[in-house]
Order: structure tokens, then sequence, then C-alpha cells
């Protein structure tokens, strides 16, 4: 299962401290080289009046700095800040507000041209000069260091820089500011990277609240802050509630961005990969292909959202049984998630498990565990052992090495998977009803009965609780159980459960789906001419 894809804040709020979200000078791109040449005069006139160390030479080096990076013209503008900053160091006591300012100046740069590894310099830097009041402008800053600690996937380091942000905002800003909700916004994205979606709905759910306070009920930042909300409540097995906010915020851009806008695609597919889940292939289709279109007809690409289409793309061909299909757009997703995102990242290792569950699937099961194993090492050292998402690709590597034969190996994988679904997710919640099936599947070809029958219940109670009665996951569970019953010689609760799995099969999938046709040969065998 792949996790709905988040939406980043459309733009920073308004009313945001200025050392948060403007430039001492801000120009239009389109009239930047008019400027350009004023302020190169201005700095070449004081240089020469008042000499190069003098604080306002400072102020013009940052107001030609402002008209290149107005053009995003960091390799020039960056000399400029950084001759700025000595100046000022030079000139004032290191607690002195331009210095602080000139910091974030600099680094807000850096981050912008991909360097934010000295950004966090700067920004902790920045901090201490600001010293340890609890100011709206201490809340930029700690944002700003926090964001640039998760661009560099250390997330562990940039929570308690966002919870202090959040900290400061609900003390100093009311309820209705769009700055104190962004805040909450931020953190509830960081915690639901971590594998956290419980505390991170409770932050959607306070952002979503703020904004439509500030903002009124139809807003792009509610309809943001809406698809990242129905992401955690996905991931939680909340389909209904997902299902409407999603909608939702698909009817608000289209409102507010036109139906053509390439930001619609996200939501999208979004809405697309929860109709998915849900079971609905043609609908899921008209999203996922929308989609699609929006974002090949954007003037500037997002692969890495393209990639997350693909996927999208790949698993309902994979579904209709269009696996040449699949595997060309796993394989070229794969491809662009690599080139964007590199190796390491967590998208691409997820898309090259679902190139070893489209393997498994066709049978091909030793070409299937090369991939899982490197997909589940890869989250496991980027997200951690115990992240939900780490522990699906476990669970998903223990079914492939159970049809290997490897039973001791498979069960140590469930079992791993097991454990971190029950500890991070809701108990009610799918994925771990996947886990107790997959691992009681093992203990039944061990022979242990008494092992898995109460993982089957458990599975089944799970999946009729979120799905309905009427649902294939549920004929899975029952199943299962029917063929525990055979293996203990209960021919009569066999046959009432094969019945039963058979009617929900044939309801949902039609009579000539494998699956059914499979249940009528066990019936068949059993005694009865179905």
């Amino acid at each position: 299962m792949i996790a709905l894809v988040c939406l980043a804040p459309l733009a920073a709020a308004p009313n945001e401290p200025a050392a948060e979200t403007e430039p001492l000078f801000e120009q239009d791109p389109r009239d930047s080289r008019l400027f350009e040449p004023l302020y190169r005069q201005a700095l070449a006139e004081r240089r020469k009046e008042l000499g190069s160390d003098h604080p306002k030479v400072a102020d013009s080096l940052l107001a030609l700095a402002g008209v290149l990076e107005s053009r995003q013209d960091y390799q020039q503008a960056e000399p400029l800040l950084r001759e700025a900053l000595a100046i000022r160091e030079k000139s004032f006591d290191a607690t002195d507000a331009s210095i602080q300012e000139t910091l974030v100046r600099l680094a807000d740069l850096l981050v912008a041209s991909g360097d934010t590894r000295e950004a966090v310099k700067l920004y902790e830097r920045a901090i201490k000069t600001h010293g340890e009041a609890a100011t709206p402008v201490a809340a930029a800053l700690l944002k700003k260091l926090a964001a640039a600690l998760e661009a560099q996937s250390d997330l562990a380091a940039a929570e308690p820089h966002y919870r202090r942000a959040l900290t400061i905002r609900r003390k100093t800003l009311t309820p209705d500011d769009p700055n104190r909700a962004a805040s909450a916004h931020d953190l509830g994205f960081l915690l639901e990277s971590r594998g956290r979606p419980d505390e991170s709905e409770k932050l959607y759910r306070e952002a979503l609240a703020g904004y439509e306070k500030s903002f009124g009920s139809e807003h792009p930042e509610v309809a943001s802050t809406l698809n990242n909300l129905a992401g955690v409540l996905r991931e939680q097995g909340k389909y209904e509630e997902a299902e409407r906010h999603l909608r939702r915020a698909l009817e608000t851009f289209e409102k507010h961005l036109g139906s053509e806008n390439p930001r619609l695609a996200t939501t999208s597919a979004n809405l697309g990969s929860l109709l998915l889940e849900k079971g609905d292939l043609n609908a899921a289709l008209t999203f996922a292909r929308r989609a699609l279109s929006l974002q090949e007809k954007a003037a500037t690409k997002d692969d890495a959202a393209l990639a997350d289409t693909l996927v999208l793309l790949a698993r309902l061909d994979e579904a209709r049984g269009d696996t040449a299909a699949a595997r060309m757009q796993y394989n070229q997703a794969a491809s662009l998630l690599q080139r964007t995102l590199g190796r390491e990242h967590p998208r691409y290792a997820l898309t090259l498990n679902r190139l070893g569950l489209l393997a498994a699937a066709q049978g091909d099961f030793g070409a299937a565990e090369p991939q899982q194993r490197e997909a589940a090492a890869l989250l496991e050292g980027t997200l951690g052992a115990e992240h939900p998402a780490t522990a699906a690709v476990q669970d998903d590597l223990g079914v492939t090495l159970r049809e290997l034969g490897r039973l001791d190996e498979s069960e140590r994988f469930g079992r791993r998977a097991l454990a971190t679904r029950e500890k991070t997710l809701p108990a009610d919640h799918p994925d771990v009803a996947m886990s107790l099936h997959n691992l009681g599947t093992v203990l039944l070809m061990r022979g242990d009965l008494s092992g898995a029958e109460p993982l089957f219940r458990r599975s089944l109670r799970i999946r009729e609780g979120v799905f309905g009665e009427h649902h294939p996951d549920v004929a899975e569970s029952v199943y299962s159980l029917a063929y525990a019953a055979l293996q203990r010689n209960d021919y009569s609760t066999a046959r009432q459960l094969l019945r039963r799995a058979l009617t929900i099969i044939e309801s949902t999938l039609g009579p000539q789906d494998p699956f059914a046709q499979q249940i009528r040969t066990n019936l068949r065998e059993l005694g009865e001419g179905r």
C-alpha cells in the first residue's frame, strides 16, 4: 500500500514576520534588469564615498542582491550577501538585528540554491543572535531551521524545532492566525513522514480549523490541508472520511485554480489511489488519467509527481491483469524517481517493492526477493525499522519467502512487520489485518493450527469492520479459516466458510475470477457440485 502524496503549503502565510517571508528588497523579475544598473551605480557611489566597510554599503549590497534573487540569479547574489554579512559583523554587536537579518537572507538563498547544510549553520547562528525570547520572529527562524533539516532528511533533528515554533505561535498568536495554522501543518507533515499518522491527524485538523477561520472554508490552503489530512486518515483505515476530504479539496482547487491547473493532479491521483484501495477500479482510473493529463500539460514538469501517477496507473493495470503495461510503468516510475530523488529515497524503494510484488504475482518469487530485500533495506535505512512503510515491505518480503519455502525467515519478517504495525497503527487498521493474515498463513503451513486460527479470526474482524461483509479481503480471511478447518477435518465448517467466500468473490470480482474458480474446485473436492 502506498500512502497518498502530501502537498506542501501553497505559499507563505500572510502577516509572517519579515525574517520569515520577505527579502529586504524585492522586485518583479520582469523589471529586475531595469533596476539592476541603478542599484549597481548606488553601490559604486557608496563604496567611493564611504569606503567598502561602511554599513550603508552593506545596505546597497543587500538591495542589489535582492534584485538578483528576484530572477533567481543566486550565483551572483551569494557573494554580495556574504560581503554584506561581513560588513555588518564588523560594524555591529553580535546580537544586532541587522546581522540576524543578513544571516537569514544568506541562508534562504543557500536553501533556494540547494545548499541546506551551510544554511542550517546560518539559521542556528541567527537563532542564537535573536536570543531565547519567545517571539514571532523566533518562531519563524525555528521553522526555517526545521525545514532545512527536513530537506536533508534529518527528520528527528527537525521535529523539536517545529514543535518549539508551534508552541511559541500558540502562545503569541490567536487561533485564527494563518501562521499558527501553518506551524501545525508543518509539524503534522513531518510526523506523517515519520510514520505517526495519529499525531499528524490532530495537527492537520488544528491547521484546517485555523485556515478555515482565517480564509474561509473554500481556500486553496484549506484544500491543501484537506488533501494531507485525507492521507493520514487513509493510513489509519478511515476511508470514507478521507474520500470526502479529497473530493472537497478537488472541488476547492477547481474553483480557485481552474480545472486545468497542474496542482489538481496530486489530489486527483490521491483520490484515484484511495478509490483503488476501496475496489472501485473504474472511478480510480478516471482520476488517475486526469492526473496524468494535467501533469503532461504542465509547463514545468514535476518528474517525482509524474512517477507517483505512473505507479497508480501501473497498480490499476495490474488489478486488471495487464502485467506487461504495469511492469513498463513501474520501471518508468522507478527511473524517474531514481533520477530526481535518488536511490535512497523512500518513494523509489516503494516503487521497487511494487516491481517485486508484480513478479511475485506472476509466480516469479526468485525475481521478487532481491527487489523486495533491497526495498526493505533502503526503507529501514531512511525511515527506520519501526516505520509503517518499512513494515509493509517487510510483510511483502515475508510472503515471498513463504512461497519460496523458507518458512523460518518468512515468520521472522512477518512478526517484525506485525509488531511495527500494531505499535504504529490503530488496532483496527487493515494493514494490521494483512499482517495477521500473512503470519497466520505461515503458521498454518508449519502445522501450527492453534497459532494460526486466532490470527485469521482477528484479521477477519478487522476487515469486516473496515470494509463490510462483502469485500475480497474479507473473502480471503474466510477462505483461510476454511483451510484451517480442513486441517482439523471439520468438513462441515470448511464447506460453510467456502460457500461464504465464494458468494463474496462472485458478487465483487465475478464468477470467472481465478479465486472464485479455486473455491469452486475446493467445494467439488468436498462433495459439492458448484
